[in-house]
């Protein structure tokens, strides 16, 4: 990858015009650097010591998150399944949709086992007796030993 030659601009822009190009650049720091004529770091450096540019740059920031949230609803809207499972993890977890990792002792060897499991309300019970019937799946079918295996 190239190195961009970024002339340094010897004279800090007034704050109108560092918050335009954070503005332009949605919060993006290093395109906002760019428009500015100036290094990532220059700019980082203007924000450590300027709280008012600081407390802007979260405005901007949260305007973006407010805007992909959104987003995200008319996804939702639309009935888009990844939108509404994302959705669900992310803002649901008290109704019980997660992602968790479950660990326990195996029998074998006491081996440590792993399991990633993603879980929504009406599987949890199904996949931790997967889980513990070391993955046999007993729900349906009954055990082995009924079906004369």
């Amino acid at each position: 990858m190239e190195v961009e030659n970024i002339p340094h601009n010897s004279k800090r822009p007034d704050d109108a015009e560092i918050l335009e190009a954070l503005s332009a650049s949605a919060g993006l720091i290093a395109p906002a650097a760019r428009k500015l004529n100036v290094t990532r770091q220059t700019l980082y450096n203007w924000l450590r010591e300027d709280d008012n540019l600081k407390e802007n740059l979260n405005h901007i920031r949260e305007s973006m998150k407010d805007l992909a949230e959104g987003k995200l609803l008319s996804l939702i809207n639309e009935n888009n399944i990844t939108a509404i499972i994302f959705y669900l993890k992310t803002q649901a977890k008290d109704r019980g949709y997660s992602e968790f990792i479950d660990q326990f002792k195996g029998t074998d060897a006491q081996e440590q086992q792993t399991f990633i499991l993603e879980v929504l309300p009406d599987t949890i019970l199904v996949e931790q007796q997967k889980l513990f019937n070391n993955g046999n799946d007993t729900s349906e079918t009954g055990s082995k030993e009924d079906s004369g295996e």
